[in-house]
């Protein structure tokens, strides 16, 4: 799998097979990408394809940094609950933060700690919530698609480390 960052400035790939481990870093065409947004799709596609070919990277699935442009986290403290009910929660916890309709946007989310009881029950969960549009995802998507390869994995900044 290559994992992929999409700077203002960069386009950085990783790749991995077995124990080679493959990195690199290619400047970014001058306005190709402002403010973490991909200004022309076919242009980031054809450069994509064409540092894939010289470094001689793979096709197929790929995760995607996502820039804080297009990601909205937050961090939220839920009481113990399972996993079903707090991906149930999610849209209307960022509700009061995000442009749009709940129903436009991907939600996940990242347990950093939990709090427990003096029987090691847990009493809360402290996560980072994360809601991306669609539409953005579509867009990725289609444009890795064009290079060759598949978005598997898409990935906020925040919660990349």
């Amino acid at each position: 799998m290559l994992g992929i960052d999409i700077g203002n400035n960069e386009l950085k790939i990783t790749a991995r097979k077995g124990a080679n481990v493959t990195m690199v870093c290619e400047k970014l065409p001058t306005n190709m990408v402002r403010e973490g947004i991909v200004q022309v799709q076919d242009a980031m596609t054809d450069f994509i394809k064409t540092i894939r070919k010289k470094y001689r990277l793979p096709g197929g699935p790929c995760a995607l940094i996502l820039p804080t442009s297009q990601v909205f986290c937050r961090g939220i403290h839920f009481p113990a609950m399972d996993e079903d009910r707090m991906i149930m929660n999610l849209p209307y916890e960022m509700k009061d933060y995000l442009a749009q309709e709940a129903d436009r946007y991907y939600y996940d989310y990242l347990v950093n700690g939990t709090s427990t009881d003096q029987l090691g029950n847990v009493t809360d969960i402290d996560t980072t919530v994360a809601a991306v549009l669609k539409t953005a995802i579509m867009e990725n998507r289609q444009m890795l698609q064009n290079a060759g390869l598949r978005l598997e994995i898409a990935l906020p900044q925040e919660m990349a480390y």
